[in-house]
Formats: structure tokens, C-alpha cells, sequence
């Protein structure tokens, strides 16, 4: 059972993942009143949609259909992945078993320490995310606390 603002309270620079946890779970709801009620604290968007998915009108119109909230002014960036890094892991993913386990792990290496690196970078304390497989390496690697979307419980 996690409380979120028990959690969040304190950091300042707060990272949080679009997808499954800001958009398309009820756990959503939470992240948005914490982020209404704390307006003073630096968030950022943090993601893996690439490819056109991460422009700001997209993110911000399917924040809006979901909370609806107008969650613009809350924001400071939208912090995406870079599109060889996204392709490259379609690539692993398609190639798996035919190529190299090294090749494999080095097609992979940059998404899944993408979001820890981008946040270490950035001066973000912490990351809200809901795909742990996905950031886990990055987070440990870069010492970024990482918070379960799906672990929370409550305000």
C-alpha cells in the first residue's frame, strides 16, 4: 500500500511516465491531484512514444480526454526517447534468437537506460513509471528512485 504524497513530498524535480500512468489506469488520477495540489514542484513527462506519439499537442490532447484537466501549464518538458533508440529495440525484438546475445544487449542498451540517464542529466530526483523491465537498469544505474505506478494506493 503506497500513499503517493508520502512518496513524493520529498523531491522537487519529479519525472512521470505518459502511458499506463498518466493516461489509461485509474492511477492516473492520483499522480494529477498530487501534481494540481503541488503545483510549485518541476515535472516532467518522461517517455517512450517516439516517432511523432511524443509532440506536445498529442501528449497534452490525450491527457486532456483522459483527466480532463488541462494539464499544460503543469509541465515543464516532454523528455522522449530518441528514434534510433526506439527503433533499435523493435529491431532486438524482431532479431532475437538470429543475432548475438552482445548484439542484442548493445540494440537494447540505450532504451533501457534512456529514462535513468534522461533524469540524471535533467537534475529529476525521481521517476514514476508503471514499466519497471523497462527502467530498472537505467535507475539503478543512474541512482534514480523509481516508484511502481501500479504500487500506488492512495493521495
Amino acid at each position: 500500500i503506497m500513499k503517493l504524497s508520502t512518496e513524493l513530498d520529498k523531491y522537487n524535480n519529479i519525472g512521470i511516465d505518459l502511458d499506463e500512468t498518466l493516461i489509461n489506469t485509474d492511477k492516473a488520477f492520483f499522480i494529477a491531484k498530487y501534481i494540481i495540489n503541488n503545483p510549485d514542484k518541476n515535472y516532467y513527462i518522461v517517455t517512450f512514444r517516439s516517432h511523432g506519439l511524443e509532440e506536445k499537442n498529442r501528449v497534452f490532447n490525450s491527457l486532456m480526454t483522459y483527466l480532463r484537466v488541462d494539464m499544460r501549464k503543469y509541465f515543464i518538458n516532454i523528455i522522449s526517447i530518441p528514434y534510433e533508440d526506439y527503433e533499435n529495440k523493435h529491431i532486438a525484438n524482431v532479431q532475437k534468437g538470429v543475432i548475438s546475445k552482445e548484439k542484442y544487449d548493445s540494440l537494447l542498451y540505450n532504451y533501457l537506460h534512456f529514462k535513468g540517464k534522461r533524469c540524471k542529466e535533467l537534475g529529476i530526483e525521481v521517476l514514476i513509471d508503471d514499466d519497471i523491465k523497462g527502467v530498472i537498469l537505467g535507475c539503478t544505474k543512474y541512482n534514480i528512485p523509481l516508484i511502481n505506478t501500479n504500487e500506488i494506493s492512495s493521495l
